[in-house]
């Protein structure tokens, strides 16, 4: 093993290459960069069929897609199934990193060094947001008290259908909090997208020692000059439109704003019919356009066009690429001050109380009235999120973790 070029095994979220969630995007660009410096060995594990032909940089990454299991009677006890299979395989790689967080169990069975991404509540939490149906903040799973939470969260729902379905996605994964929290002193290294999972993770029992924060690196092709600061004021919107995402929140309090304004939401979810609903009752229809899903290569575009992005989210992202992907197109961000967002931020916007619908107006205001200062603030803090300072970090990781496991 030479420290200078690893065998890697990398477990990705999903399918590289595919258009979909943040996690899969960012587990790409990782893929991307870290087989230009080291062997890469990629495990794909999907309950569908993969199309190895259109897996990205397959010039210098070797895949390993292993035999899709399907969804019944739960997906992601099937994908733990078809890893376990390939234990033997793993060990052979240097290093083994798992950027899913669903394979903690797996990866604790390992020899070999081990390493393993904290982009989600999933490994300490059967609904995978580690909060109570009142939203604060839980303080550690137990199986009668999860139990009780998802039946809570789960009644709040107004579609039937739905709330069988996601009844039934969440209390299979009971057990698997049980079990990460007793088997993460097995898993040699942790890798936490932002500071707040450290806090969280910490407090049910993972060694805040062993964790390691590295941020997400921006994807260069959102990088863009700002636009022009026109009237009216083109706000954006980008990510799913669920509850904890607010847009509803969004929408409400634009619904007094005392500027001109054009808000663009791009995405789509279960609230898309109830925010369009809310959108005529406000009679905001000639300054709300919804824009749908955006598949990830069009996004930059939409960045591009717009004065300034909004998270009006009440729950903590594990990091949130809309944050860099609003930096890098020097789009300034208005923020709710959750999780992590204000410390990736930092002067390239301004932040306020999540759900306080007055700060979000005080918010745009204040950028407004400020452009060009909030436009070197996105200059100057992006630098932080160079793809080249971030993979140097995992470099190091994978190198310290190696070392100490040798």
């Amino acid at each position: 093993m030479s420290m200078n070029t690893l065998d890697i095994g990398f477990i990705p979220v999903g399918v590289p290459g595919k258009s979909s969630t943040g996690a899969v995007h960012t587990s790409t660009l990782l893929i991307e960069e870290m087989s230009k410096r080291h062997q890469l060995t990629a495990y794909v594990v999907s309950p569908h069929d993969v199309d190895s032909s259109s897996l990205p940089y397959s010039n210098r990454v070797d895949y390993e897609i292993l035999p899709r299991r399907g969804d019944f009677p739960h997906p992601m006890r099937n994908r733990r199934k078809a890893l376990t299979q390939e234990l033997s395989t793993l060990s052979s790689h240097d290093i083994v990193h798992s950027y899913s967080s669903a394979y903690l169990n797996e990866l604790s069975q390992l020899s070999v060094p081990t390493a393993m991404t904290l982009n989600s509540y999933l490994p300490i939490c059967p609904k995978d947001d580690f909060r109570t149906p009142d939203g604060s903040l839980c303080s550690g799973p137990k199986p009668f008290k999860c139990l009780n939470c998802i039946m809570e969260s789960r009644f709040s729902l107004s579609d039937p259908v739905q709330m069988i379905k996601d009844f039934y996605r969440h209390s299979a994964k009971l057990g698997y909090a049980q079990e990460s929290i007793q088997n993460s002193n097995k898993i040699d290294s942790y890798h936490a997208l932002a500071w707040h999972l450290v806090d969280d993770y910490d407090q049910v029992g993972f060694a805040r020692d062993d964790i390691s924060v590295i941020p997400h690196f921006y994807d260069e092709r959102f990088c863009s000059e700002a636009s022009s600061n026109s009237s009216p004021i083109n706000l954006l919107y980008v990510g799913k439109l669920e509850e904890k995402k607010g847009p509803h929140i969004l929408i409400n309090a634009l619904s007094e704003a005392s500027f001109d304004f054009q808000l663009r939401i791009a995405g789509s979810g279960p609230k898309e019919t109830n925010l369009k609903q809310l959108v005529q009752k406000h009679g905001l229809s000639d300054c709300v356009t919804f824009l749908g899903f955006i598949p990830y290569k069009e996004v930059p575009a939409v960045f591009a066009d717009a004065d300034v992005f909004i998270y009006p989210g009440t729950w903590p992202e594990p990091f949130g690429r809309v944050f860099l992907e609003a930096l890098a197109s020097n789009t300034p961000v208005v923020t709710s001050d959750v999780g992590s967002a204000k410390r990736i931020i930092g002067e390239g916007g301004v932040s306020y109380d999540p759900g306080n619908e007055q700060g979000i107006r005080e918010g745009i205001k204040t950028i407004m009235n400020s452009y060009p200062e909030y436009i070197n603030g996105c200059e100057s803090r992006i630098q932080r999120f160079e793809p080249e300072t971030i993979i140097e970090q995992f470099n190091q990781f994978y190198v310290e973790t190696c070392r100490q496991n040798h």
